[in-house]
């Protein structure tokens, strides 16, 4: 299932591979009218009950990764390795919601964000409010958090494409050696001849990309990172 919105500066996809009638979407008073296709099936949605019922599944027996010496892989926060999954029922639609806004969500928003099993933070969030993407990404799931601790909440990264600007406070290292080049047409590679490629080869870059992905992770509201583009 896929579904997407433009509304007010708000970009919206919600994705699940089941039948998008049994869907529990946003309601449209929220971020205006959801058009959801899935299943073969297109329709428009309006507000139904979205509150999740307790998780039946227990993951602790799905999780047997052992380092070499044979102890086990645990979360580097020292907590139980099941933590990492979304809660889990059979009994609706699993949900998932990649998101972004320019600016603060409002409380409504929040709270219909918290109603979903995973939230993707996109790019481009909350800048104009909190000065950054990191810092807009972060506040939003705080709150998020504060309203639904369950939710896991991943951060945005693209494995290719650089998108450059003021928006990410990350931006302020970037070193333009780091973008691929085209040696016969003596520029670099830009994806729809905006956004500068990342050449991979450079190790540099390689660590600065990682540390990214690490700063966002080290807060306790920020579950994962998504990464986009990796076969772009």
């Amino acid at each position: 299932m896929h579904a997407s919105i433009e509304n007010d500066g708000i970009l919206t996809e919600m994705s699940n591979p089941d039948d998008a009638t049994t869907a529990r979407p946003f309601p449209d008073d929220v971020f205006g009218t959801v058009c959801i296709a899935g299943g073969g099936k297109t329709s428009g949605v309006t507000a139904e009950n979205m509150t999740h019922p307790p998780s039946q599944r227990d993951f602790s027996a799905d999780y047997n990764e052992t380092n070499e010496d044979g102890t086990e892989v645990v979360p580097s926060s020292g907590g139980n390795p099941t933590d990492i999954y979304p809660e889990w029922s059979w009994d609706h639609v699993r949900t998932y919601v990649s998101i972004r806004h320019a600016n603060r969500f409002s409380k409504t928003q929040i709270r219909a964000l918290a109603a979903q099993d995973i939230v993707m933070l996109e790019k481009y969030n909350g800048p104009k409010t909190y000065g950054s993407t990191e810092e807009g990404t972060l506040q939003a799931a705080k709150r998020i958090k504060a309203v639904n601790p369950n939710v896991k909440i991943l951060a945005y990264l693209n494995a290719m494409v650089h998108y450059s600007g003021k928006s990410y406070a990350a931006n302020k290292s970037w070193k333009d050696e780091w973008a691929m080049f085209n040696p016969k047409r003596n520029r670099i590679y830009k994806w729809r001849k905006k956004w500068p490629c990342y050449d991979h080869r450079n190790l540099e870059f390689r660590e600065w990309w990682i540390q990214r992905a690490l700063s966002m992770v080290a807060h306790d509201e920020i579950d994962g990172v998504f990464i986009d583009g990796i076969v772009k």
